[in-house]
């Protein structure tokens, strides 16, 4: 877990949420996913859901193990989004013609 961290508090949800120095606010906290075991065959590191629950089995999600210690707990858990677009903005465009009038606005971002 990052240093200086505040979790749990009341920005939005804030069990998926972090403060942190230096970031954005209401950045997103938790599991990266990667996809889905196909079978139980392929969780060939042996992963597990907590560090006494079931071993991870086809049909499953993939989590990353950020410490690679084999449990996928609260420690796994990492800066996953940004709730806050880097840019936006918008265009505006108004047409005439006799008793016609168009306006068109378009907002972008990301």
């Amino acid at each position: 877990m990052p240093k200086n961290l505040l979790t749990g508090g009341h920005i939005q949800n804030g069990a998926f949420h972090i403060l942190q120095e230096g970031l954005p606010i209401g950045v997103f906290y938790g599991w990266r996913y990667l996809g889905v075991y196909a079978r139980d065959e392929d969780n060939t590191s042996g992963l597990t859901n907590g560090a006494n629950g079931p071993v991870f089995a086809g049909g499953d999600p993939i989590w990353k193990d950020v410490n690679n210690d084999n449990i996928i707990d609260q420690n796994d858990r990492e800066i996953i989004g940004y709730a806050e677009p880097k840019y936006f903005g918008g265009i505006s465009n108004d047409f005439s013609y006799k008793n016609f009038h168009l306006n068109v606005f378009s907002v972008f971002g990301g």
